[in-house]
């Protein structure tokens, strides 16, 4: 067991420890600027800003891949937090494993902050997944990673942002705020080479959410992974390669947190590219579905394939930013949905 942060605790702190991890009503309608960082090798990653506590914001990775609010130890001072002796680790599909303890403070998104203290991950070490030890973690020094900067010093953020609406089954876990207080949320991405920045919507009114088609997803309730909420990790999805033979079909995680697209098969045994220069059409929802982007695969970052052995069994694609450059979407943790509009053209 970790022990807790040793310090005296004023009569504030210690109440913030007895409070609910969760900030209720308090978290209000907001819209947020989506950043865009280009990392040296061309990936790309999106950021939100984010206080803790009564700290300056921070950049926090935009990550529809996870869930929770996450931060590096070093980048907070001890007075920002309460520490708990609740020890966690998070995995990730990139290879890097959070390990820390669950801390409370009083959390915001842009200028919104939540009503009451609540649960976030205080980030003590940062290693590699069992059979990734080749990891992005890896391959800097542990005070020089940040989160998202695939292993380059320094570069990344100090904090990530999970907003999947998936919830841990457990209060006395890191939670994505909005999926647990029933919000939802649009999210525009900014396309690669855009100067200004994309939007998070948080809490949109009838306006923002007309036009959307939405896929209802299923309920969330794997106790082996202690997780709950809705399954936004199971929308169908396929791959096809037009005028080939190629055609992976199954489930789909539509994840801001990675650069490429990565399809997990069983017709192969190991990591290997798809190859550059296929037409291809990701279609979101099946055939027909409130989705479908063209692409060619390999023109850069978003549109590489990786095809790697399933973790499972069966197929799970898992998108990259790739669709939500044709799209906006919409997630709903109250109705359980996730929606598309498409996006008009980018200019030439």
């Amino acid at each position: 067991m970790i022990r807790p942060l040793c310090r005296s605790l004023s009569l504030a702190a210690a109440t913030a420890l007895a409070l609910p991890s969760l900030g209720g009503a308090a978290w209000a309608r907001a819209v947020l600027p989506v950043h865009q960082t280009v990392l040296p090798d061309g990936a790309l990653r999106y950021s939100v800003p984010i206080t803790v506590g009564d700290g300056a914001p921070m950049e926090a990775q935009l990550d529809t891949g996870s869930f929770g609010i996450r931060v590096l130890k070093s980048a907070l001072q001890p007075d920002q937090y309460v520490a708990t002796d609740m020890h966690r680790s998070y995995n990730f599909g990139g290879g890097a494993k959070f390990d820390g303890v669950l801390a409370r403070a009083v959390l915001g998104i842009g200028p919104v902050r939540g009503g009451e203290p609540e649960l976030f991950q205080l980030i003590e070490s940062v290693g590699c997944i069992e059979g990734r030890s080749q990891c992005a973690a890896s391959r800097v020094k542990p005070e020089d990673y940040r989160i998202g900067g695939d292993g380059y010093p320094k570069e990344g953020f100090p904090a990530i942002f999970g907003i999947s609406m998936q919830r841990a089954t457990s209060p006395d876990s890191a939670q994505n705020p909005l999926a647990a207080d029933g919000k939802s949320w649009i999210l525009t991405l900014p396309r690669p080479g855009d100067t200004e920045p994309g939007r998070l919507v948080v809490d949109p009114d009838a306006a923002e959410r007309a036009g959307f088609t939405t896929l209802q997803l299923k309920p969330e309730d794997d106790k082996s992974r202690r997780l709950s909420g809705w399954d936004d990790a199971d929308v169908p999805a396929c791959l096809v390669q037009d005028g080939g033979d190629q055609r992976f079909c199954g489930r789909a995680l539509l994840d801001s947190g990675t650069a490429d697209m990565v399809v997990m098969t069983d017709t192969v045994t190991r990591f290997q590219p798809w190859g550059a220069g296929k037409k291809a059409r990701l279609e979101i929802g099946g055939a027909g579905g409130p989705a479908s982007v063209a692409f060619t695969s390999g023109q850069d970052h978003s549109s590489r394939v990786i095809l790697r052995p399933p973790w499972l069994g069966g197929t799970q694609i898992i998108t990259g930013p790739l669709p939500f450059y044709s799209y906006d979407v919409l997630f709903d943790a109250a109705a359980g949905t996730i929606g598309f509009k498409p996006r008009p053209a980018a200019a030439p």
